[in-house]
């Protein structure tokens, strides 16, 4: 059989082959899909409860349209991490841990919910101690060229 450039290219092989060793950096709570069907999709939550339309999705930010019929705590098939940030309607929301994703209340009601993955305080101090001390390593390069010449 030949190989060609959309065996690698494709869903499955993007979502389930490719993607297949990424529970190494999921949490340690997180359910692991057995199948590429049992891939959760946040398309997928739309019920008698909850209608669910997409406008937009990035790699760390979704913007999603809600028709909630039912209020409730509802679970968003996306791994928890601390980054995560939630606001519905432009009010910052809590989300907690669950094993199958983010759980989230939501009220009765049409919202618009955006999620948004931004650095948390202690990555953003790493970022700054790393670049502050690559400047330092420069700057120290380019005093010992000039004191040696």
């Amino acid at each position: 059989d030949l190989v060609n450039a959309s065996d690698y290219t494709n869903a499955f092989a993007l979502e389930w082959t490719a993607s297949n060793t990424s529970h190494e950096y999921m949490p340690a709570s997180f359910q692991r899909p057995k199948s590429y069907y049992d891939i959760p999709d946040i398309k997928n939550l739309t019920s008698k409860d909850l209608s669910v339309n997409i406008l937009k999705h990035k790699t760390g930010y979704m913007l999603v349209n809600l028709k909630v019929n039912s209020p409730g705590t509802y679970i968003l098939p996306v791994a928890y991490f601390p980054a995560w940030q939630a606001k519905l309607d432009g009010k910052t929301v809590k989300l907690s841990e669950n094993e199958r994703g983010m759980e989230i209340f939501l009220p009765k009601g049409v919202h618009n919910l955006s999620l948004n993955f931004s650095q948390t305080p202690i990555e953003l101090a790493s970022d700054f101690i790393t670049i502050a001390s690559i400047l330092i390593l420069i700057l120290g390069i380019i005093y010992l060229r000039q004191k040696n010449e």
